[in-house]
């Protein structure tokens, strides 16, 4: 930017200001103008008088930190976690729940609108959570030697070693982690584990994971926690298997912890931060937990991907189905299907369900599931949706040609090639089930030109607290 253009824009950096919030917009943060000049603020609410200073000024918007609330918007709230504004995790503890509900229905909105192009497209009120603390069946917690300081703490005023951390990374900082001594996602029994694994690791004499080193024994705890049954299961993953520690460890554990039904450790040596199946190592009980939704039973292993709200996915699912209008007689495509969930969940109602996911450990996790539940009108294939369009094709002589066909792609949304190729299937009706509103409205205005059209869109709150959202739709062939 030319010092000239600097010159005329209406903010510069470092400047202080006193705004109002209007919005939030996607990504959670909160929107506000100046002379008609854009700001991104972290922590503000719609309603909001704040205080603001300038930190990066762009050519059509700047952003700032929140530096005092003058006045507070109607759906402000005291946060319940004393964790918030360091942690990554709620970052919307401040923001009442109903207002939260609303924000994301908004969001979704405003994705339809601006970016797929639907002017007039219903978007219902959002599907809140039956739980709004406590509804998360999975934390990962990673074990640092960097701790991020609190103010308090610059000045020496704690007494927690500055290098060992485990907890939850700060936002923006993927070396810096947030020593967690309580968290509200999870369950009790949950959290005194954390505090047990914390104290016995931090006593071990063995170093936590450096990102910068490379070195270091304890890389990080996964807790997992079935919600319809007692399963409980409790991974650590080190850099090597000591098992002399992690023996006395499990020892500990299975002693005072009697509600853990799988005790695992898993070796990762390398320096990314996802293990690459150096080995893993039962310490107690199961080499996997059962979890019960919709009536099914669901095996997970210690990698399996599932939701992390099951009281919550039970909603998503079934308000999906239902806006289907699923029939006994219909073939159903399920892509991006992982363990099967939504494949399983729907085979009660439809004639067949075909599956395909790019992981050949979820495929078989969908055909154990399967057997599991004693399900026959299912099968499933490892493919790359992203190239593999030949396999498609075939599945049509197979099996017939789909009269639905079910898409839950990651945050990216679906492929190009493969958005345009879905027409040619045939199906009537495509459930297109998103976490990402903005990719979810492109691939939308693409199926349209194939004359699919959307019905009405369903915003589902999975994550309370959190501004993330899935969002349902179901597009039928005109």
């Amino acid at each position: 930017m030319s010092k000239e253009t600097a010159r005329e824009l209406p903010v510069r950096r470092g400047e202080m200001l006193q705004v109002t919030i209007e919005r939030t917009g996607l990504e959670g943060k909160s929107i506000a103008r100046y002379n008609e000049f854009v700001l991104f603020v972290n922590g503000g609410i719609p309603g909001d008088v704040v205080s603001i200073q300038i930190q990066k000024v762009k050519g059509t918007y700047a952003e700032a930190r929140l530096v005092d609330v003058v006045s507070a918007g109607p759906g402000r709230t005291e946060p319940g976690c004393h964790h918030f504004g360091t942690c990554g995790g709620c970052k919307w503890q401040h923001f009442g729940y109903s207002h939260q509900l609303e924000a994301k229905r908004e969001h979704v909105m405003d994705a339809m609108q601006r970016i797929g192009g639907f002017k007039d497209l219903t978007v219902l009120p959002t599907l809140g959570s039956p739980r709004e603390t406590g509804y998360r069946n999975k934390m990962d917690f990673t074990f640092s030697d960097n701790r991020w300081l609190l103010t308090s703490e610059t000045a020496g005023l704690s007494e927690k070693p500055s290098n060992f951390a485990l907890g939850l990374h700060v936002p923006g900082r993927f070396d810096k982690i947030v020593d967690i001594d309580h968290c509200l996602l999870q369950s009790p029994v949950a959290n005194r584990l954390l505090e047990e694994i914390k104290a016995f690791s931090l006593d071990s004499g063995f170093l936590p994971w450096s990102i910068k080193s490379h070195h270091g024994f304890w890389r990080s705890l996964i807790i997992r926690q079935a919600a319809h049954t007692a399963d409980l299961m409790v991974i650590l993953v080190t850099t090597v298997d000591d098992r002399a520690l992690l023996d006395r460890l499990a020892t500990r554990l299975t002693a005072h912890f009697p509600e853990i039904t799988s005790l695992i450790q898993i070796t990762h040596s390398g320096p990314g931060p996802v293990p690459r199946g150096e080995g893993t190592r039962i310490l107690a009980g199961k080499d996997h937990l059962e979890e019960m939704l919709g009536g099914i039973r669901f095996r997970i292993h210690p990698e399996s991907f599932f939701q992390t709200n099951t009281y919550q996915a039970e909603k998503l699912f079934e308000t999906a189905f239902r806006m289907a209008q699923l029939t006994g007689n219909d073939h159903l495509y399920d892509l991006f299907c992982g363990p099967g969930t939504i494949g399983l969940l729907a085979a009660r109602s439809v004639r067949k369900v075909v599956g395909m996911e790019i992981r050949p450990e979820a495929v078989e996790n969908a055909k154990e599931n399967a057997r599991l539940n004693g399900i026959t009108n299912a099968d499933f294939f490892c493919g790359d949706l992203s190239k593999q369009f030949d396999e498609l094709d075939s599945w049509s002589v197979q099996y017939g040609q789909p009269d639905i066909v079910v898409v839950d792609p990651p945050r990216a949304g679906l492929p190009d090639a493969l958005t345009r190729k879905l027409p040619s299937l045939g199906a009537d009706r495509i459930i297109y089930i998103s976490c990402n509103p903005v990719t979810q409205a492109r691939d939308m205005s693409i199926l349209r030109e194939a004359r699919y059209l959307p019905g009405p869109v369903q915003p589902v709150d999975m994550f309370p607290h959190t501004w993330h959202i899935e969002s349902i739709v179901v597009m039928t062939r005109s």
